[in-house]
């Protein structure tokens, strides 16, 4: 999480909502600034030791990533860290002391913080329900409506070449509701989910994809962490698009794992990424 202190940029957010039939459009600029000001994290890597579930590469991550941010403007009282290595209660990530330091790193925030959120977990594509989430190509990803109704529309084909046009007619018929069902629902989340708060977040991967826990550099890591902090290594700060491009390029040499940028509002996606 970091204040802002100077530099601004502005987003345009526009909600187009439809009901019984009649749209109604609602577009409001927010201003927003860049990273400068005080800073703070929380960190947090579970490993799960003694489970039949352990995993190699959580606790790694998090020292990878708290030697990055040491080095760029993060004082070392300004971080903390809950692993389940540690033999201080205090610093284990119970749920008490994940909430009591989700209350640290909120507290005494002021106007124009953003917090920025790193989720290299498994089934992570939407873990804060934010409702803008980004394409490689720098805009706004919205519903799949071949992949939500693509069968529909493939057996309407089908039907279609053997002749039975009422079977046909009836998939066209689903595929178009399951087209509309997506749309409204996305436009639902854009009105009653976008915030002035300044959240984005980058996830793991998509809600039905798994996150590697792999073996990068000779050492034990979550696949998208890697990926993050050879990002970061290579060139930073860098804009929002370079660092979804980036992450994602690097991944598919070896993983299926797609890790989604979304944020609680609309953001120019050539603006500067920083921690």
């Amino acid at each position: 999480m970091s204040e802002h202190q100077t530099t601004y940029y502005k987003a345009t957010t526009t909600v187009t909502t439809t009901v019984d039939g009649k749209s109604t459009t609602k577009t409001s600029t927010q201003s927003f600034v860049q990273s400068s000001g005080r800073k703070k994290a929380l960190m947090i890597g579970i490993n799960y030791y003694g489970s039949p579930y352990e995993l190699k590469g959580c606790i790694n991550d998090v020292a990878n990533i708290k030697a990055f941010l040491l080095q760029h403007d993060y004082e070392e009282s300004s971080i903390r860290v809950l692993t389940d290595d540690q033999l201080d209660t205090t610093k284990i990530p119970t749920r008490a002391n994940m909430i009591e330091g989700l209350k640290w790193l909120v507290r005494d925030a002021q106007p124009g913080v953003r917090l920025t959120v790193i989720f290299d977990s498994c089934h992570s594509g939407t873990a804060l329900d934010l409702p803008y989430t980004y394409s490689t190509k720098g805009i706004i990803k919205e519903p799949g409506i071949l992949k939500a109704g693509g069968s529909a529309l493939f057996y309407a084909g089908i039907s279609y070449l053997q002749g039975d046009l009422k079977v046909a007619k009836d998939n066209i018929h689903s595929f178009t509701k399951k087209a509309r069902e997506g749309k409204v629902i996305s436009q639902r989340n854009k009105a009653n989910k976008s915030s002035k708060a300044d959240v984005i977040m980058l996830s793991g991967c998509k809600d039905l994809q798994t996150s590697a826990d792999a073996f990068e550099a000779g050492k034990s890591t979550g696949a998208m962490s890697y990926a993050l902090i050879t990002t970061v290594k290579k060139k930073y700060p860098l804009t929002y698009q370079e660092l979804l491009n980036s992450v994602r390029d690097i991944l598919t040499e070896k993983y299926l794992q797609k890790p989604q940028l979304s944020a609680s509002h609309e953001i120019d996606m050539d603006a500067l990424f920083t921690f």
